[in-house]
């Protein structure tokens, strides 16, 4: 992560090298192309907040009412360290691969939640990270993962939505290319 510092020195330096060619001789008329009022009212400072595999959150499973606490704490820290680094934007992965970290009547609970794929939490993870984004006056965008279905064994998940025949399911391309294939949800599919 960026230190605030650092940021700042980035966002002096870009507004220095606009200036640039305003210094000098006839700087008036080497100016009128930059000004200061076409630039955004409001810069994006965006991070990508995962949860494939835990990697970024959560950290532990929430089977306890321990382990919702635990889950909740740990995202409000992650938080407050992007508030501290004056990040603005949280794009916060909330469908992963064929599984949600909301509650979903089509795709089960992912398992980075529980453990264990279709078990809920006992809370809404994403409704509780729109709060606290909120509270820090932050945004918060949904990242749906749309075509991944996961490792072939996910094609059980998507069972109950038809998809698990091969016909549903599209071949990833892999590299080298291989016999083995992962299940992706072609975007062509009629449902």
């Amino acid at each position: 992560m960026t230190h605030p510092k650092i940021l700042l020195r980035q966002a002096s330096a870009t507004i220095f090298a606009a200036l640039l060619p305003c210094l000098g001789g006839h700087a008036q008329e080497r100016c009128q192309a930059f000004n200061l009022e076409t630039l955004p009212k409001r810069e994006v400072r965006a991070v990508w907040l995962t949860t494939l595999s835990n990697l970024d959150w959560p950290k532990g499973y929430a089977t306890t009412q321990e382990g919702i606490e635990r889950q909740k704490r740990q995202l409000t820290e992650i938080l407050d360290r992007y508030a501290e680094a004056n990040i603005n934007t949280v794009l916060f992965q909330a469908r992963v691969r064929a599984t949600t970290t909301y509650p979903s009547a089509l795709e089960p609970w992912d398992r980075c939640l529980t453990g264990q794929e279709g078990r809920a939490p006992g809370y809404d993870p994403l409704r509780f990270a729109i709060e606290e984004c909120h509270k820090r006056g932050m945004e918060i965008h949904a990242w749906l993962a749309t075509i991944p279905c996961g490792p072939r064994s996910a094609a059980a998940v998507c069972a109950p939505r038809d998809c698990a025949s091969e016909n549903w399911m599209a071949r990833a391309i892999s590299t080298p290319p291989t016999s083995a294939w992962r299940p992706i949800w072609p975007p062509s599919a009629p449902n």
